[in-house]
C-alpha cells in the first residue's frame, strides 16, 4: 500500500529475519521505483548469510532493470546460473525484461533461446526489448512465431506490436493488430493499449483514425491528448494543435513536458512568438514546470526570426543550462538573415568549440559577412581562423 517507513520500521524490529522478509521488504521497494534501497536490501541479506529464492531474485532484477544497474545485475545473473532456479520461468522472465531495459540486448536474447519453457509474458518481455532499442523488424517476426506457436499476445505486448508499427511506419500491419486488440477487448478495458492506437496511426499520418480511436477512448490522460497533438503537429496543423491543447485544459487534464514541447514548436513552425511566450510563461508560473532547452530553443529561434536578436543572445546567457549547438545554429542562422556580425561571432565561436567540424556553422558565418556587404574572399577566410 505504498507505506514503506512503516514496513521498514516493523522490518527492522523483527527479532529473526528469514527469506519471506527479506523478499516482502526488497519487493516493496521495487514495486514502488526504489531500486537503489531494494538493491542495497539484498546486498545486506547476502552478507546476513540467507540465499535468495526466485521471488527475491526475480525482485533483484526488476530493480537493476529501474535503475539499469547492468553490472550489478550481470552480477546476479552469473550466480543465478549455478543454482536450482536457473530454468525458472519467473527467474527467466525477469532477466530477460532486466537486460533488456539496460541495452543487453545479445544477452537477453541468448536467454530467452536458452529458456526450456517459455509462456506469453517471455515471449512479451523479448518483443518490448526490440521494440524498446528500434528493432522492430524481429520484434514482428516474433509476434508471428509466437501467435503460431498458440500463444496470445497480453496487453503490454500489443502495446509494445503497436508502437512498432509507428515507428517503422506499417499502418497496414497496425491496424491488423488493431483488430485483434478489438477482438480481445483490451480497448474497452486498458487506456495503455488505447494510447499506442492514437499514436501509431498520428505517427502514420492517419489523423481520421487517430481522432477516432481517441474519441471512443473511456479516459483520456496526458498521454492520449499528446499522441493526438503530435500527430496533427508532424503534419503542420499548427491550428487544430492550439485547439487540441485548450480542450485540453477545459477537460482539467494538466499539460507535461512533451505536450509543451509540441506547441511551442508548432508556434516556431507558425512563427507565432508572443504566442510562445505565453505558452511559456504559463509553463513555468502555472504548472511549475521547468522548461528543458528544447523548450528555449523554440524561443530564441522565434526571436531570431523576428529580428530580436539581442534578445535572443540575452535568453541564451539567461538559461539555467549551457546551449547546444541546436541553439548556436539558431542565433546564427538568425543572424544571416538579418547581417548582424557582432553577434554572428559570437554564436560562431561558441559553435566551433562545441563542433569545429560541423560546415553549417562555416556556411552560416560566410553567408552573415557576405549579407553584411563583407564581399573580400581573403578577409572572410581570415576571419574564419
Amino acid at each position: 500500500s505504498g507505506r514503506l517507513g512503516e514496513a521498514r520500521y516493523l522490518f527492522d524490529k523483527l527479532p529473526e529475519k528469514n527469506v519471506v522478509s527479506w523478499g516482502s521488504i526488497i519487493t516493496g521497494y521495487v514495486q514502488h521505483g526504489h531500486g537503489v534501497s531494494a538493491l542495497r536490501l539484498y546486498e545486506q541479506m547476502k552478507q546476513e548469510g540467507l540465499k535468495p529464492d526466485k521471488f527475491v531474485l526475480s525482485s533483484v532484477f526488476r530493480a537493476c532493470a529501474k535503475v539499469k544497474a547492468s553490472t550489478q545485475g550481470s552480477l546476479v545473473h552469473i550466480q543465478v546460473m549455478f543454482c536450482k532456479f536457473r530454468s525458472d520461468i519467473v527467474v527467466g522472465n525477469s532477466l530477460i525484461d532486466m537486460h533488456a531495459k539496460c541495452g543487453n540486448l545479445e544477452t537477453m536474447r541468448r536467454v530467452f533461446h536458452e529458456m526450456e519453457t517459455k509462456n506469453a509474458v517471455s515471449w512479451g518481455a523479448v518483443i518490448a526489448g526490440y521494440v524498446q532499442h528500434n528493432f522492430c523488424e524481429v520484434a514482428l517476426e516474433l509476434y508471428m512465431r509466437m501467435v503460431q506457436g498458440g500463444l496470445k499476445p497480453d496487453l503490454l505486448t500489443f502495446s509494445c506490436l503497436v508502437k512498432a508499427c509507428g515507428i517503422m511506419g506499417m499502418i497496414v500491419k497496425g491496424q491488423q493488430i488493431h483488430t485483434q486488440i478489438i477482438t480481445e477487448g483490451w480497448l474497452e478495458r486498458n487506456i495503455i493499449v488505447g494510447n499506442a492506437l492514437v499514436d501509431m496511426y498520428a505517427k502514420c499520418g492517419a489523423l481520421v483514425k487517430a481522432q477516432n480511436v481517441f474519441d471512443t477512448l473511456p479516459f483520456r490522460d496526458v498521454v492520449s491528448w499528446n499522441a493526438l497533438i503530435s500527430g496533427y503537429a508532424q503534419l503542420g496543423r499548427d491550428e487544430i494543435v492550439f485547439d487540441l491543447f485548450d480542450k485540453m485544459l477545459d477537460e482539467k487534464k494538466e499539460p507535461n513536458l512533451v505536450t509543451f514541447t509540441t506547441v511551442l514548436n508548432a508556434c516556431s513552425h507558425a512563427g507565432l512568438l508572443e504566442k510562445a511566450q505565453m505558452y511559456l510563461e504559463t509553463m513555468k508560473v502555472q504548472y511549475r514546470i521547468n522548461p528543458t532547452l528544447e523548450h528555449y530553443t523554440c524561443i530564441i529561434d522565434l526571436f531570431g526570426r523576428a529580428g530580436y536578436i539581442d534578445k535572443a543572445s540575452a535568453l541564451i546567457k539567461e538559461m539555467p543550462f549551457s546551449a547546444d549547438l541546436t541553439v548556436w545554429l539558431a542565433l546564427l542562422g538568425a543572424c544571416q538573415k538579418w547581417g548582424n556580425v557582432s553577434i554572428g561571432n559570437w554564436a560562431f565561436g561558441h559553435a566551433v568549440r562545441l563542433d569545429e567540424k560541423d560546415a553549417a556553422a562555416y556556411v552560416c558565418m560566410i553567408n552573415i559577412y557576405t549579407t553584411a556587404g563583407m564581399y573580400d574572399d581573403a578577409k572572410i577566410i581570415e576571419a574564419l581562423r
